[in-house]
């Protein structure tokens, strides 16, 4: 009778314990992603469907559902043309839930961001 008082609780620490490792090792992945994302952006600003691509590749299992990928560009000091010019800066967001076991707790989504600074704008047409 007391084991299975006893291996209640410890079987709900042990689902906690899992489903938080599974969380912060997908909010690692999306940190990764990100960062990755930016780096891509930086060497090749203006192939945003096959650096959007590259991020939601990197993210794969760590997501229980399809990512957001979203990119912004901020102006260098001086740039002042249309599209991405080298100095400026690129930031990449992603957003997606982290699986989760049972539905048992609820866990926020996770955003992560990560900026790089643009090198080269040579593939990029004006």
């Amino acid at each position: 009778m007391e084991f299975a008082l006893v291996a209640m609780v410890l079987l709900t620490l042990l689902i906690g314990i899992i489903q938080f490792a599974i969380y912060f090792w997908s909010y690692q992945v999306g940190a990764h992603a990100a960062r990755e994302g930016a780096r891509r952006y930086a060497v090749q600003p203006c192939d945003s469907a096959a650096n959007n691509a590259l991020v939601v590749d990197r993210i794969g299992a760590a997501a229980a559902n399809a990512p957001g990928v979203s990119s912004s560009f901020a102006k260098g000091s001086g740039n002042t043309g249309a599209g991405p010019e080298t100095g400026d800066s690129v930031t990449v967001t992603v957003t997606y839930s982290a699986p989760n076991i049972g539905d048992l707790i609820s866990l926020p989504a996770i955003t992560k961001s990560a900026t790089a600074r643009v090198e080269d704008v040579s593939g990029c047409t004006p």
